[in-house]
């Protein structure tokens, strides 16, 4: 009797994966033993009124006007800035610092009526609490930049946004890609820094975001500041075009405003 032998089929190889370079490695692993990566520990639910401000790009103003919101607001405010302490817009404009908050993860300081939070190195560590009559302007930072996770979190629940560009190519087109971001397109107001809209270009492009937020009346100019062009925005007081601006986007925000924890 013949035995017949039969031998294992190889399986097919898989195409070969592109392998990640040792400098995504490393920013992995420091994203991931920071406490970058994963769900948050807990949720921040503020029981507060909150509004939230995006720069579309880098330097677009977002953090100037969000201390321009938050000091036209009527009463107590609050600017949340939560980018790293490496990318800070708001490292000069408290005029009183007042140390850090209990568990050492925010910077706490004060401008008149308006108190500034500047997040620290650990982004696990939650906003500290306030007073619920405080108004909370949460400073999110540019895209391309790390988010603690309960920042992240936050930015899948409805509630009022703003977002801050220029009237630039660059600006227009970032903005269209963070708009398409957003969550709660009902509450977005989109406000452009430049010159007045019938002075853009026509070149300009317009995309759908920005077209609807105009046609809607929630798109609103933010005029240049020479003042701010090179120091930025620090202890003196804000200018008063940017003030008028502020106190007009406020208006359009009291009815959009999220109180506490959006559902």
């Amino acid at each position: 009797m013949t035995e017949v032998l039969t031998l294992p089929v190889p399986a097919p190889e898989a195409a070969p994966r592109p392998r990640p370079s040792v400098e995504q490695l490393r920013t992995a692993w420091a994203l991931l033993t920071d406490g970058w990566c994963g769900p948050p520990d807990q949720a921040w639910q503020p029981a507060e009124p909150t509004i939230t401000i995006l720069g579309c790009h880098g330097a677009a103003g977002a953090s100037t006007l969000a201390v321009a919101v938050a000091t036209a607001a009527a009463g107590p405010s609050r600017v949340l800035e939560c980018a790293a302490p490496s990318h800070s817009g708001l490292a000069g404009v408290a005029t009183a610092e007042m140390g850090h908050s209990a568990d050492g993860g925010w910077s706490l300081g004060s401008r008149d009526q308006v108190a500034v939070h500047r997040r620290l190195g650990d982004p696990r560590r939650l906003p500290p609490p306030v007073s619920p009559e405080t108004l909370t302007i949460v400073d999110v930072g540019a895209p391309g930049m790390a988010r603690p996770p309960w920042l992240r979190d936050w930015l899948t629940r409805p509630g009022a946004t703003v977002l801050v560009t220029t009237a630039t190519t660059y600006g227009m087109r970032h903005l269209e890609t963070v708009a398409a971001t957003v969550v709660d397109q009902s509450r977005l107001l989109v406000a452009v820094r430049g010159p007045a809209v019938r002075r853009w270009p026509k070149a300009l492009p317009v995309g759908a975001a920005a077209a609807a937020a105009r046609a809607s009346g929630r798109l609103i100019v933010i005029p240049d500041e020479k003042s701010l062009s090179w120091a930025g925005l620090e202890t003196g007081p804000v200018p008063g075009g940017l003030l008028s601006t502020a106190r007009e986007l406020h208006k359009h925000l009291l009815d959009t405003t999220s109180m506490g924890d959006p559902q």
